[in-house]
């Protein structure tokens, strides 16, 4: 699977299936956050993009594709998500996460049906939106959090950004960037 849009099912191999269609819902939403990221302006943006580190931005993205397939998608491979949202500890988190914002929860859905790259600039609009709307110390706070921090350590071994599927353009692989004095 290399496909950004992927959204198949294989019901002899659903495990792996459900593996492919989930990362390829993260990869999404991580091309959205990118593009919502780029658009915050002033120095509430500027601080965002020092906090927001490749890594935490995969495992959030990854986070918000787990509660999109759950809720949107249904079915067997929602009960498959749900088995590894439970094996991962992450059942609280990513519901915390969409209810800090009705932008994020338009963001995540929007990414995850999107078609085109069209699709994805405009899910970066809510992701941008979620971000005001939720403010730099509450993001702060988030990526911060010891909770947050052991869920993106967990999903990083688990799912590796390598395996995100991500335009060659992308900023997926920007490190964080050092404070500025």
């Amino acid at each position: 699977m290399a496909n950004l849009f992927y959204r198949g099912f294989d019901s002899t191999n659903k495990v792996e299936s459900a593996k492919d269609h989930l990362l390829a819902a993260a990869s999404r939403l991580l091309r959205a956050a990118e593009l919502g990221l780029s658009k915050v302006p002033g120095e509430a943006g500027q601080r965002l993009r020092q906090l927001v580190d490749a890594d935490s931005l995969w495992a959030l993205a990854f986070i918000l594709a787990v509660w999109s397939v759950a809720t949107i998608v249904g079915g067997p491979l929602a009960l498959i998500v749900d088995g590894l949202v439970v094996g991962m500890g992450l059942a609280a988190a990513y519901q915390t996460v969409v209810e800090a914002s009705r932008s994020f929860a338009a963001y995540a859905s929007t990414a995850y049906q999107a078609k085109s790259e069209i699709d994805l600039a405009k899910a970066g609009g809510y992701f941008a939106a979620g971000l005001a709307e939720v403010g730099v110390a509450t993001v702060e706070a988030l990526l911060t959090s010891g909770a947050f921090r052991a869920l993106r350590t967990r999903i990083i071994a688990k799912f590796p950004r390598t395996r995100a599927i991500v335009p060659a353009e992308s900023v997926a692989e920007r490190p964080r960037q050092a404070e500025q004095p």
